[in-house]
C-alpha cells in the first residue's frame, strides 16, 4: 500500500491551515492573483510558511499552487510558467521539511484548485495534466484536488491528474475536496472513486458536520476535513468606506475547531483533518492535541452501519 495511504489507516494524520489567508494577513500580497507566483517572487516567505505549519505539528502540508492550473494562471503570470512554478512549489514544501526534522512520517500534497473559468472537458483535463505534470516533478506524495463544486470540473482534474499519474509511471493517491454546501459535486467524486474524499473551506463547521454526516453515508473509504475559521469578518478603513480586505478576522478559535473536528472524527472515522481560509498555525497545533488523544475503533466501512447514519 502507498505510504500516505497506509498512514491514513494507522492514524488521524493532520494537515496543514490556510495558506492564502496566511499570505494575505502578512501582507506579502495585495490580491489573491499574485499568491502563487510568489513561489517565483518570494520564496523564502512560502517555505517560511509551510515551516510555521511543520512547527505546529501538521503531517501534511499542501503546495502553494491552488491557481496554478494553466487555465487560471494565464490571468495574471502566462499559463507558459505553469510546469516550473508547480515544480519549484513541490520542492519548497520539501524544503521546509528537511527544515523541520519529525520521527514521524510526513507528506506533501499538491494542491489543485478548481480555477476561474469553464473550458470545454478536453481543455480542461489537459490544463489538470500539465500542472500536475509540474507537481510531480518536484515530488509530492499525492494530488490534491480541493475547493470544487462543479461535478464536471472534478471529473476533468481526477482525469487529467490520473493522466499525469500514467505518463510519469508513478501510483500516488489522488484526493477529491468538495465544499461542503454542494451535494451533487459529493455524489459525482463519490462515482470516480478516489483515494480519498472530503471536504475544504465553507462557512465554518456547522455546515461541514452536516455533510460531512452525508458524506460517510454514501462513501465507505478514507475522509478528510479541512474547514475554514468561520466566515471573515471585513473591517472597514478608517475614515473611509473601503473594505480592508487583508484585515480579515475568522470568528472560529483553535479551542473550537478542534472541540467541533473531535466530533467528526468519532462520528464519521474522519482520516484526515485540517484547516482552510483563515486556520493559522494555532488552529493546527490544537487539531494535533485532539488527534493525539482521539481514536476511532472502527475501520471505515463500519461507519456505514444504519445506526450510525
Amino acid at each position: 500500500m502507498n505510504r500516505f495511504l497506509a498512514a491514513l489507516r494507522q492514524r488521524i494524520l493532520v494537515c496543514d491551515g490556510g495558506m492564502g489567508s496566511t499570505v494575505l494577513a502578512q501582507g506579502l500580497c495585495k490580491s489573491t492573483d499574485c499568491i502563487d507566483t510568489l513561489t517565483f517572487t518570494h520564496p523564502e516567505a512560502i517555505r517560511s510558511i509551510h515551516e510555521s505549519f511543520l512547527r505546529a505539528g501538521s503531517d501534511v502540508i499542501q503546495t502553494n499552487t491552488f491557481n496554478a492550473a494553466p487555465h487560471t494562471l494565464q490571468h495574471f503570470a502566462g499559463d507558459q510558467q505553469t510546469f516550473e512554478l508547480n515544480r519549484r512549489a513541490a520542492e519548497l514544501a520539501r524544503e521546509a521539511m528537511d527544515q523541520v526534522p519529525s520521527a514521524e512520517a510526513r507528506f506533501v500534497l499538491g494542491s489543485v484548485g478548481p480555477g476561474r473559468e469553464w473550458l470545454n472537458h478536453q481543455a480542461w483535463e489537459d490544463s489538470y495534466t500539465l500542472q500536475c505534470d509540474g507537481l510531480l516533478a518536484g515530488g509530492v506524495d499525492g494530488i490534491l484536488i480541493e475547493t470544487c463544486s462543479q461535478p464536471a470540473q472534478i471529473e476533468a482534474a481526477v482525469k487529467g491528474a490520473r493522466g499525469a499519474l500514467a505518463k510519469a509511471g508513478r501510483h500516488l493517491p489522488v484526493l477529491v475536496q468538495m465544499t461542503p454546501d454542494h451535494y451533487a459535486a459529493i455524489d459525482k467524486a463519490a462515482e470516480l472513486q478516489v483515494d480519498v474524499l472530503g471536504l475544504n473551506c465553507g462557512a465554518g463547521m456547522e455546515t461541514m458536520l452536516e455533510a460531512a454526516k452525508y458524506l460517510r453515508k454514501i462513501w465507505p473509504g478514507l475522509i478528510s476535513l479541512q474547514p475554514s475559521a468561520g466566515l471573515p469578518i471585513l473591517d472597514r478603513l478608517p475614515d473611509d468606506d473601503m473594505i480592508d480586505r487583508h484585515a480579515a478576522r475568522y470568528p472560529l478559535s483553535p479551542t473550537q475547531m478542534a472541540q467541533q473536528m473531535e466530533r467528526s472524527v468519532s462520528e464519521y472515522g474522519v482520516n484526515l483533518v485540517g484547516g482552510c481560509c483563515g486556520t493559522t498555525p494555532e488552529h493546527i497545533q490544537a487539531l494535533c492535541v485532539m488527534a493525539q488523544h482521539v481514536r476511532f475503533k472502527q475501520s471505515p466501512r463500519d461507519f456505514l452501519r444504519p445506526d450510525r447514519v
